[in-house]
């Protein structure tokens, strides 16, 4: 695995845990929640690598 993709891999993990802990404290679930990673001004590759982890939602503002 390429340094930038375990940064990122990382990066989603700790995100992902952070939405877990404010949906149980929100009394929801964490699967009720989209995930929409913002990629302005982020090269195609890291968008390809988020691609890669499951990552389905981009949102951009120019």
């Amino acid at each position: 695995m390429s340094n930038r993709k375990a940064e990122i891999s990382n990066n989603l993990r700790e995100i992902q845990v952070r939405i877990a802990k404010a949906a149980e404290l929100a009394s929801r679930k964490a699967d009720e929640i989209t995930l929409v990673a913002v990629t302005k001004t982020f090269p195609v590759s890291d968008i390809e690598i988020l691609y890669e982890l499951g990552i389905r939602n981009f949102g951009e503002n120019r």
